[in-house]
């Protein structure tokens, strides 16, 4: 009895694995054309990561030639990742101006009471490689009006000064 069953067996099994054969070259070619419809970068969660990590840890290797969201470097850091822990965070947006640069700028701003247009002029002539905007931004975070400083005099003090010219 256990000689008519084994090629019975193996022959059932040969079957469901040509029938999973064709399912995934099947979901294969699905994947493809789905994937020509998506954006050319995927940003996925940290949930999703897990996921990817968790099912394609499994397959090795041969993962390579299945992946398509992510590359395969990619799915390499996650794991180097997970098993050496996380890295440093890496800070978000641009670094700080620097103080050697800060320093300059709010100097002459208080010497002269230059607006940032000419205090831009000024700091070139120095020697300093800053733009408008930056300038404008150290004096916003001091605390400054990045306007020129203009005195309290009036048109009619002017006039009275100048009248004996006119």
């Amino acid at each position: 009895m256990r000689r008519t069953l084994h090629p019975l067996f193996v022959m059932l099994a040969s079957l469901t694995h040509q029938e999973l054969a064709r399912q995934i070259a099947y979901l294969k070619k699905e994947n493809e054309i789905l994937r020509a419809r998506l954006p050319a970068k995927i940003c996925t969660t940290k949930a999703e990561r897990k996921k990817l990590l968790k099912a394609g840890r499994k397959i090795g290797p041969n993962l390579r030639d299945l992946m398509s969201i992510v590359k395969y470097k990619t799915f390499l850091r996650w794991v180097r990742e997970k098993e050496q822990g996380r890295p440093k965070s890496q800070g978000v947006g641009r670094s700080r101006i620097a103080e050697d640069i800060q320093k300059p700028v709010l100097r002459l701003h208080e010497e002269t009471g230059d607006g940032y247009t000419l205090l831009e002029g000024r700091l070139k002539r120095l020697g300093f490689k800053i733009s408008r905007s930056t300038i404008r931004n150290i004096l916003i975070a001091a605390g400054h009006d990045p306007q020129p400083r203009r005195d309290a005099d009036s048109w009619d003090a002017f006039l009275h000064r100048h009248a004996d010219v006119m």
